[in-house]
C-alpha cells in the first residue's frame, strides 16, 4: 500500500489590522518517499535539510486546514508543517526542484517586503 500527502497552503495576512493565517488552497505533491522523509521522516530517514522532526498541526491552524484533516483523521498518520524559510531550504536542494516549482506561484505572489507569509500544512494516508 502506498503513503501520500494531503497538503494545504496557509496564508498570513492583515485583515482589519489584525495578521492572522488564511487557507488559500490544496495543492497536489506527487509522493515521492525521498521527499516525504526530508518533510516528515515519513517512508525515509533522510535529513540531508536538517528539517526539524514533526511538529503536529499548528497551534493556529485554519479552520478550513483542519476540515479537511479532520475529514481524513481516521487515516491520516503523521501531522505537519513547514514554514517559508523550511520550504526555501528545499527549495534549493538540487534533489527537489519540482517540489519547489509548486511553490512558484507563492514565492511570486507573496514577498516578505508585503509582510505576508505562507506555510504549507500537511499529514499522509496509507
Amino acid at each position: 500500500m502506498g503513503c501520500d500527502i494531503h497538503a494545504h497552503v496557509e496564508i498570513k495576512a492583515e485583515i482589519n489590522s489584525v495578521k492572522k493565517w488564511v487557507y488559500y488552497e490544496e495543492i497536489n505533491i506527487a509522493r515521492n518517499y525521498f521527499l516525504f522523509g526530508e518533510m516528515a521522516r515519513v517512508r525515509g530517514e533522510s535529513n540531508i535539510l536538517n528539517i526539524k522532526k514533526r511538529k503536529g498541526l499548528p497551534e493556529d491552524i485554519t479552520d478550513t486546514s483542519l476540515f479537511h484533516f479532520k475529514r481524513w483523521e481516521e487515516d491520516a498518520h503523521s501531522p505537519s508543517w513547514l514554514s517559508r524559510s523550511e520550504l526555501n531550504k528545499i527549495g534549493k536542494h538540487e534533489d527537489f526542484p519540482l517540489f519547489w516549482g509548486i511553490f512558484a506561484e507563492y514565492r511570486e505572489m507573496i514577498t516578505e517586503e508585503e509582510g505576508l507569509d505562507f506555510r504549507v500544512v500537511f499529514w499522509f494516508d496509507n
